[in-house]
């Protein structure tokens, strides 16, 4: 998705909730809920000067505030519903921290998901007594971390806080802990018998689980890419989502008889994994359990299993040398022409990309197409789906690339999230009746979609369902539709022409982010929620802009008055636009606002704006002064990212803006 990638790493480093890429970057572990969190999405922390993030006040409610967290010393913090804290984010840079009991007066018990991750000045962490809970990835990419001091009244750790901290060599806790023990290199908590972690060693290329373990943990092992050979013992009963992720350098792991449970992602990307044998009794395989295994060659399901989730065998390469079977004394699932089939719920959950090769005919009384059923079939031209389909799963044609034909039959009511994601040659295609929502990224980067209807059933269009289809020209949204998620038609480049039905009352950040040639947005006249004010598309409840076509072809823009915020993503990549003209009733400037307005060189924020959110002038690499009134309470993180490297804020001394401009090492001058 061209530039925004880059600021889409920005802005879910600084904790807002986006969706992912999807299968149309080729990666599903993201959209599908992996453990990962990509290195180059988080920054190293910050100078702090002391600045405290005030408490901003705002005038409209949307979906698009971030959390606007209190902060003592360098730690960030949300208060429970027990009057207890969370820590949320570590900001400082020591080689020693303790965790506090208390801050501001208040007990700590809990350390929040990712809350010290890519800490890479710590050393030895201590945590202290009355803290309760750690959850997930909680430390993630310490990578010096050596020794971790956990407090007897430790309670709950969640899925693997320690992934990337490979150099731990101890974990410390009080004799006779009810919760924990360290058996030799693992971390495990007593009560269930679960592996936690596994910190890994360079030189260690085999290792044994432990006997007695019950469970392998959600990402107990993830990211240990030096291990080549895994033994885990009789007795174990689970492997948990994650549990051996991105295990590059593993080549056989033996699966115990008393396996019952392999979780989601379990071995995802581990691409050298050549042999893992299912054993009888196992009854569970998890959503896509060997994404992204190539050298795995066979596979047999055995008669046991009862449960397979989305497609296990997403994004494998080279499909015409897999050999997946299934037991013939299995009732639950068959191979029928070399595609895996569900006999009971009636789904097909797996097409190797060498079955889909020019035409495919699903069999006939099939139900459901499973998540990711034909996933990477990229040369996948046709389909034909019988009149019994009756729901289409998330990203049940993710990156067909090929594909052309395809018609819904009328019995279809359900469409999942990215289900035609990347099939960049469908020209048309027709929404049967009776489905409702289209899904997030539904029909992302259909890059020849030109026509598509859809029908007077759909009440929701969902967060980028139509992102980058650059060749559609015209889109009537049907009177039912009620809600546009954010950016539904972002990047539709070639689009023209939409016509708004008088039923949505709801519109996420700009629906028609950087759709240049959108100079007709017309809008029923018994639409009461939005209206058109000199050409600009206004939210009326919130008196928010939210797009104007004109701004893509203009060096100077006037926004409209009366505007009390500039949405996000409202000017995103309005590149000919030097000058904006924000009037004095705008209050905030939202996510993205003006993000990629290569041109704009100087910028006057008037003094009614209190609050300037995360990337609002990122990527302005011409803007080299801008004036920030100290009515400004909050600025986001990355709000001038990327700008020009002479760019200097005039600030008011003791100012908000002038504490964040230290925080972030921006210029700046003083004014009066």
């Amino acid at each position: 998705m061209r530039k925004i990638d880059k600021l889409l790493a920005l802005l879910i480093s600084s904790a807002l909730i986006l969706p992912a890429a999807g299968c149309g970057a080729g990666n599903i572990s993201d959209a599908g809920g992996s453990l990962e969190t990509p290195v180059s999405s988080v920054s190293g922390p910050a100078e702090d000067s002391g600045t405290e993030k005030a408490a901003v006040p705002t005038e409209d409610s949307t979906d698009w505030d971030e959390e606007v967290n209190p902060k003592c010393g360098d730690y960030e913090y949300v208060k429970n519903e027990d009057g207890n804290l969370t820590i949320v984010r570590y900001t400082g840079s020591d080689s020693e921290i303790r965790i506090p009991s208390e801050l501001d007066g208040m007990k700590v018990t809990a350390i929040g998901s990712e809350a010290f991750a890519y800490c890479g000045s710590v050393r030895k962490l201590s945590l202290s007594e009355g803290i309760k809970e750690i959850g997930d990835q909680a430390f993630l990419g310490c990578s010096f971390l050596e020794s971790v001091e956990l407090p007897g009244t430790l309670a709950d750790l969640g899925a693997n806080p320690f992934i990337r901290c490979f150099k731990i060599s101890e974990f410390v806790f009080p004799s006779g802990s009810d919760y924990l023990e360290f058996d030799g290199d693992v971390l495990i908590a007593k009560k269930d018998r679960r592996l936690i972690t596994y910190p890994g060693k360079a030189s260690v290329s085999e290792y044994s689980v432990p006997e007695g373990t019950k469970i392998i943990g959600k990402g107990a092992f993830t990211d240990c890419t030096v291990l080549t050979e895994i033994t885990l013992p009789e007795g174990l009963e689970k492997i948990e989502d994650n549990a051996f992720e991105r295990c590059m350098g593993l080549i056989r792991i033996g699966l115990p008889s008393s396996l019952k449970s392999i979780g989601e992602y379990a071995f995802s990307y581990c691409n050298s994994l050549a042999l893992a044998e299912l054993p009888e009794g196992l009854e569970s395989i998890g959503d896509h359990a060997f994404h992204n295994c190539p050298s795995l060659l066979v596979i047999n399901i055995p008669a046991t299993v009862s449960r397979i989730g989305d497609n296990p065998f997403t994004f494998w390469d080279d499909c015409k040398s897999k050999n997946i079977s299934v037991s013939e004394d299995n009732p639950y699932f068959e191979m029928s022409d070399g595609v895996l089939y569900g006999r009971e719920d009636r789904r097909l959950i797996y097409c190797p990309p060498a079955k889909a090769i020019d035409g495919f005919a699903v069999k006939e009384g099939t139900e459901i197409l499973g998540g990711y059923a034909f996933d990477q079939c990229s040369s996948l031209t046709s389909v034909s789906i019988p009149g019994s389909v009756r729901v289409i799963g998330k990203g049940a044609f993710c990156d067909c690339s090929s594909l052309e034909d395809i018609v819904l039959p009328e019995t279809v009511t359900e469409i999942g999230d990215f289900a035609f994601v990347g099939c960049a040659s469908i020209k048309e295609i027709k929404i049967p009746d009776g489905v409702t929502e289209i899904g997030d990224q539904t029909f992302a980067q259909c890059a020849s979609l030109v026509s598509i209807t859809v029908p007077d059933s759909v009440t929701l269009i969902s967060t980028e369902a139509f992102l980058s289809c650059s060749s559609l020209t015209e889109l009537t949204i049907p009177d039912s539709v009620i809600s546009i998620g954010d950016r539904a038609f972002g990047f539709c480049e070639s689009l023209r022409m939409v016509v708004i039905g008088p039923a949505v009352s709801k519109m996420g950040a700009n629906p028609f982010a950087c759709c240049r040639a959108l100079n007709d947005i017309r809008i029923s006249p018994s639409n009461g929620a939005f209206e058109i004010r000199d050409g600009a598309l206004i939210d009326k409840a919130g008196q928010t802009f939210i797009f104007s076509a004109a701004a893509y072809d203009t060096a100077e823009y006037k926004i409209p008055d009366g505007v009390r915020m500039i949405g996000p993503y409202a000017f995103c990549e309005s590149e000919k636009l030097k000058t904006v003209i924000i009037p004095s009733s705008v209050s905030r400037v939202g996510e993205a606002a003006f993000y990629l307005c290569t041109s704009l060189t100087e910028l006057d924020i008037p003094g009614s704006v209190i609050r300037i959110d995360a990337g609002a002038f990122s990527e302005c690499s011409a803007l080299g002064k801008a004036v920030v009134p100290d009515s400004v309470a909050y600025i986001g993180e990355g709000a001038f990212a990327w700008c020009n490297d002479d760019l200097t804020l005039s600030v008011a001394p003791g100012s908000y803006a002038e504490g964040y401009c230290k925080d972030h090492q921006i210029k700046y001058e003083k004014i009066s």
